[in-house]
């Protein structure tokens, strides 16, 4: 009631004024000072840990469906047409590594049955390359995986891929962590991949023996697991 008084006086409503107008310099001074405390302190969790948008579906405008490769994905086809099997893994990991993000290496090896029987064997040993891209807003808590297949002369999966990478990099509203993985083992290679990453041994055990490299980086937990297709 007193500041609905002093708003309707006008004789008061003048004094105020005129206090504020002397004392300009002071509070700039004071608002100043408190914007610049205040942005420091935003990093600490206790102080804006509770203040986030929960929910990405409430955020419609700030990102945006539009992509174009401007012929860039044919052009890493060339370019992949043109190495060895054996330099594959090499070449798609400096791609990762131009675009800035993190990158790494996972060896396996799977000896899996043949015939009905099981009576004969296969084994098949692979390069998993894998890259995580980091969401710059959180504390990789969650992630989403792409994952594609590279095949011998058919390399479109893995040069979309690599130019997907590069076009998310440019995007800095991510909520959680991207990690990009390239294997040319099949379905047993991104099998290897998951257990090693989240450290569990599969069904498919019973079947077949995996021998997988250690994961060394870690990211959000996998929340979605996609693999785009040509």
């Amino acid at each position: 009631m007193r500041i609905a008084n002093i708003i309707s006086d006008a004789k008061r409503r003048r004094e105020y004024s005129l206090k504020i107008i002397l004392l300009r310099r002071k509070l700039s001074l004071l608002l100043y000072v408190v914007g610049v405390v205040w942005l420091f302190l935003l990093p600490i969790d206790d102080v804006n840990g509770l203040v986030y948008v929960d929910e990405n579906a409430l955020m419609p405008g700030y990102a945006s469906n539009n992509y174009i490769s401007n012929g860039k994905v044919m052009k890493l086809v060339e370019q992949l047409n043109k190495i060895t099997w054996k330099e594959l893994p090499y070449w798609i990991s400096a791609k990762f590594s131009a675009i800035g993000m993190e990158v790494f290496t996972q060896n396996f090896s799977i000896t899996v049955p043949v015939l009905m029987d099981n009576q004969s064997y296969h084994v098949m040993e692979g390069v998993n390359v894998y890259s995580v891209l980091r969401a710059p807003k959180t504390s990789s808590t969650e992630a989403i995986v792409v994952g594609v297949l590279v095949e011998k002369s058919h390399y479109f999966s893995a040069a979309m891929l690599i130019n997907l990478a590069e076009y998310f990099a440019t995007k800095p509203f991510w909520a959680k962590d991207l990690i990009f993985v390239v294997t040319n083992g099949g379905k047993y290679g991104m099998q290897a991949w998951l257990e090693g990453y989240l450290g569990i041994d599969s069904a498919m055990r019973a079947k077949t023996k995996v021998v997988v490299g250690r994961i060394r980086t870690c990211a959000g937990r996998p929340q979605w697991i996609s693999s785009p297709s040509p």
